[in-house]
């Protein structure tokens, strides 16, 4: 995209009249947006200029602004909607997760939270769609999938590696700490 393009449509999403319609468009779409939110609506729309294809004038240039600007609201209302209802679902998924035998100590089940929170803001619009499975099952699917992939897969590829290696024989010796993380735990332990 040209550097005059670019200017002229910033230029266009700048423009104080656009900004209103913009605002009020993803209102339309989510009316608790915090004023914040459409801020940062709006800021993600100037970063995405380079998709935009139409003619580099007020109309066009507005009509597609204003099709992501609802979309990407109705990306938070889905978001809202699915934190509230499916609030209590997602921590006892979380919980069940990391109950098994082993726990990730260094993540609580609050910071998993939000670390799902992000992940069903990023896959709204999929999570919402209808289909035959439905909204809880596809998060616990989620769920599952990242608690295991982020804190608890690495205690299960390590079990089923020591347990092969167990079983072909192998001499099995001590795991030794790197010595960045040796010399950081004699540091903590003389604290």
């Amino acid at each position: 995209m040209s550097e005059l393009r670019t200017a002229t449509l910033l230029a266009i999403l700048l423009d104080p009249d656009n900004r209103a319609a913009l605002y009020d468009a993803a209102y339309q779409a989510h009316a608790a947006l915090w004023a914040e939110d459409v801020e940062t609506i709006l800021s993600s729309l100037g970063t995405r200029l380079h998709r935009y294809g139409g003619p580099a004038e007020v109309e066009p240039f507005m009509r597609w602004a204003t099709t992501q600007v609802q979309k990407d609201a109705r990306r938070y209302r889905i978001t809202a909607d699915i934190l509230s209802e499916y609030g209590h679902l997602i921590r006892a998924t979380i919980n069940a997760e990391i109950d098994r035998p082993v726990r990730d100590y260094s993540a609580d089940v609050d910071s998993i939270f939000w670390e799902v929170a992000l992940l069903i803001f990023q896959h709204a619009h999929s999570l919402a769609r209808r289909g035959s499975a439905k909204t809880s099952t596809r998060l616990v699917a989620l769920i599952k999938k990242h608690v295991h992939f982020y804190h608890t897969g690495r205690w299960y590829r390590r079990h089923r590696l020591n347990a092969e290696r167990v079983e072909s024989g192998e001499p099995y010796g001590v795991e030794v700490l790197p010595a960045a993380e040796l010399e950081s735990e004699l540091v903590s332990q003389n604290a």
